[in-house]
């Protein structure tokens, strides 16, 4: 599978994934576990693991509006950026996830390519390595996020922000 491994969804008004577990899946280019690509969407109480990718290892959210709640995203890996989550061009919303033990080049835990919009409210994002930039959260290209009341512990970068990465 070239996107999308476990769920591809593209052109979706409305989808909701809800107590789902999504495992060891892989894609070529983007999003192991699942890939959204210019859709609306509510990931909620999903377990998202072992999924692999170039970009995205769990999930790619590409020109989309989605919400992310109380969710587990774990044991990916990303070859180039994102390993639990990549953000490109979206307004997402996460709320009550944890996110942990993922890995990539840059942003293990997460990055942040582009955003029209990114809260991350109450999340845990821990334990999460990068080769790079970003052990835990990378938001070297991003538009405005809130980061607000989340735990961001015990994540490793090689060079620059294991914790988080703004630049």
């Amino acid at each position: 599978t070239i996107s999308g491994g476990g769920v591809y969804l593209k052109d979706t008004d409305i989808a909701t994934l809800l107590s789902n577990t999504i495992r060891a899946n892989s894609a070529i280019t983007e999003g192991g576990g699942v890939f959204f690509d210019n859709s609306d969407a509510t990931l909620q109480e999903n377990t998202i693991e072992s999924n692999s990718s170039r970009i995205g290892g769990g999930i790619v959210l590409r020109s989309s509006a989605a919400t992310i709640n109380d969710n587990d995203t774990l044991k990916n890996s990303a070859s180039s950026v994102g390993g639990g989550l990549e953000i490109i061009g979206s307004n997402v919303n996460l709320v009550n996830n944890r996110i942990y033990s993922n890995t990539a080049n840059v942003g293990g835990g997460l990055q942040v390519g582009s955003s029209s919009g990114a809260s991350f409210i109450n999340n845990l994002v821990r334990y999460n390595t990068a080769v790079v930039n970003g052990g835990g959260m990378d938001f070297s290209t991003s538009g405005a996020a809130l980061v607000r009341n989340n735990v961001i512990a015990d994540n490793q970068a090689s060079f620059k922000g294991s914790g988080v990465l703004v630049s």
